[in-house]
């Protein structure tokens, strides 16, 4: 819960506790709720409202109402008046712990960090998932970057949230109601700060999953950039479930025609993708050169990082791109690799566990345990080859208890997300701080060039294990 909020609640127990056993003056009640409420205003003003907080709002009214106006209240409704407002304080404590608001902080990061959103058409490249013939390859990025300018300024979490809304119903399965307190979703950062005109930091590339956006890591992002880092998250349109392209027009996710067998058509299919994405990677890094954005990057300091499908991509442009110097895949399968060739650079790995499903499942599915299988053992194989191409660079890890969505910030939503189906059974919020800090420390060790960060003893560290 938020200060104000932790303020506003205090003072709601503590009238509850005056119906119990009597802690108020009568001639002190009425300026108590006068101070109530002006929590509550302050609380509206500077933090906003959030359904979560509605059952003690309706205290703090009802309240409000008997102490201005001096009512009395039979005893039999007083027991049946208790009863019911100490519920409504309970449910409101369990709903405000339980669907917390998000907010990102830069506490201890090296720099403060500013925020630049661009619109970028490729004049030169073809859309491929889009039937019109003249369409052409067109991005959203957003550049996190460590700014001189010090100041407490936050950035929305999912900005432009009332336009992509039904976006976030659909992934969620909530009411649409339920989805206003998301937009109070904060990280720490200025848009439109100031750049360092005099300083260069590497430059980190991140793609998103399939059917996800560059919303989804945003944190983390915030984070590695104020560890001294100019971050660039794509959204790769029409392999996003949202975009808004340059017109205003807003899209969401196309598929390519998918043919074959099961298991080859992913494969071909999702390779196709990559591919698309190593391309708009190329894309972005140039039209940054011409930007003044581009006067603070280190253009010989490239890292790719992505989850699943942009892990997938992180993966592939590791062997393909010549000026990437590391390269991190959050739970993506390798594709479109051609293993005849070592890498450009280091790849650090980490996975998922394999879930483990039963015959009678696998029956019911109409499904084989080969084909239950595949996808994993696909995985194995190739991280494993990964790995023996530079052996003593490469990393490849799992992280037991977890499940695909562990690896960007949606089970972060709630301390209890495993319940409501959204990540697996370890600790999301331990979980998220261990592929931090081993992501943090790879990136520094090959793109700083900092030495005295030994990636085993900080794998060691934390919950992951060796492949």
């Amino acid at each position: 819960m938020r200060l104000f909020e932790i303020l506003f609640v205090a003072f709601i127990s503590i009238l509850l506790v005056d119906l119990y056993i009597k802690i108020l003056k009568d001639e002190n009640k009425k300026r108590y709720i006068l101070s109530l409420l002006l929590v509550f205003i302050i609380h509206l003003i500077i933090e906003g409202y959030r359904w979560q907080m509605i059952p003690s709002y309706i205290i703090m009214g009802y309240l409000s109402f008997i102490y201005l106006l001096n009512k009395k209240n039979k005893k039999p409704f007083l027991i049946v008046q208790k009863a019911f407002l100490t519920f409504l304080f309970t449910l409101s404590i369990f709903l405000g712990t339980a669907l917390p608001v998000l907010q990102f902080s830069n506490v201890n990061g090296d720099y403060d960090i500013g925020i630049q959103n661009y619109q970028l058409v490729d004049t030169n490249r073809k859309e491929i998932l889009t039937k019109e013939p003249n369409d052409l390859r067109e991005l959203a990025i957003r550049v996190y970057y460590p700014t001189p300018l010090n100041h407490n300024h936050k950035y929305s979490y999912i900005p432009n949230f009332e336009k992509i809304r039904h976006t976030y119903k659909k992934k969620l399965g909530w009411p649409s109601f339920l989805l206003n307190y998301l937009k109070l979703f904060t990280i720490d950062a200025k848009e439109e700060a100031p750049i360092h005109k005099n300083n260069q930091f590497p430059l980190v590339v991140y793609s998103h999953g399939l059917t996800n956006n560059y919303n989804e890591a945003s944190g983390r992002l915030m984070k590695l950039a104020s560890k001294g880092y100019v971050v660039v998250a794509i959204n790769h349109t029409y392999s996003s479930d949202f975009a808004i392209l340059s017109n205003g027009k807003l899209v969401g996710y196309k598929a390519l025609s998918q043919l074959g067998d099961p298991i080859d058509k992913i494969d071909s299919v999702k390779t196709i993708i990559a591919k698309q994405w190593i391309n708009d990677v190329k894309f972005v890094k140039n039209s940054l050169l011409e930007k003044p954005i581009g006067e603070t990057i280190d253009f010989t300091s490239i890292g790719l990082m992505g989850f699943s499908a942009g892990g997938t991509m992180a993966s592939l442009g590791s062997y393909e791109l010549k000026d990437v110097k590391a390269a991190v895949n959050l739970d993506g399968t390798p594709r479109g690799i051609n293993f005849d060739k070592k890498p450009n650079s280091p790849v650090l790995a980490i996975f998922s566990e394999p879930q483990i499903f039963t015959d009678a499942q696998i029956e019911a599915w109409g499904l084989t345990r080969e084909a239950i299988d595949a996808p994993r053992k696909l995985i194995n194989e190739r991280s494993n080859t990964i790995f023996k191409s530079m052996p003593d660079q490469n990393y490849v890890l799992t992280i037991p208890k977890t499940q695909h969505s562990n690896f960007i910030e949606y089970p972060l939503i709630s301390p209890l997300s495993n319940k409501l189906g959204i990540g697996g059974s370890i600790n999301a919020k331990q979980c998220y701080e261990s592929i931090n800090e081993i992501v943090f420390a790879f990136l520094d060790k090959n793109l700083k060039g900092i030495r005295n960060n030994n990636i085993a003893e900080v794998i060691d560290k934390t919950i992951m294990q060796h492949h």
